[in-house]
């Protein structure tokens, strides 16, 4: 009985259930998960050795921005990192030298 004197009763079920197959396409979860990755990584682009302001083949350095919002496009590099939406440019010791004696 409830708090208000009805009588109340419960059905429970115990007829079984019924056996599933087995799935005759068993891979479903077993798809590949590939990602693709349009721009070189940042070791790829390191061990390319190719300056991406003048194109010289050598020893690179990698140069950091903190944040591309600080960066007004005054310059031939900024003027790159801005158009690849990237804080990093590998550049050879020179191009590097100019980017340095240009932030100081």
């Amino acid at each position: 009985h409830d708090a208000k004197g009805k009588l109340r009763y419960r059905v429970f079920y115990n007829e079984g259930f019924k056996r599933k197959l087995p799935s005759s396409f068993a891979d479903v979860d077993n798809i590949p998960y590939i990602i693709t990755v349009p721009q070189p990584t940042l070791v790829e682009r390191l061990k390319s050795e190719v300056c991406e302001l003048c194109g010289k083949v050598g020893p690179v350095v990698m140069h950091h921005a903190r944040n591309l919002n600080h960066l007004k496009g005054d310059t031939e590099w900024e003027k790159l990192m801005l158009a690849k939406h990237r804080k990093t440019l590998v550049v050879c010791t020179s191009c590097n030298a100019k980017i340095q004696s240009h932030a100081g």
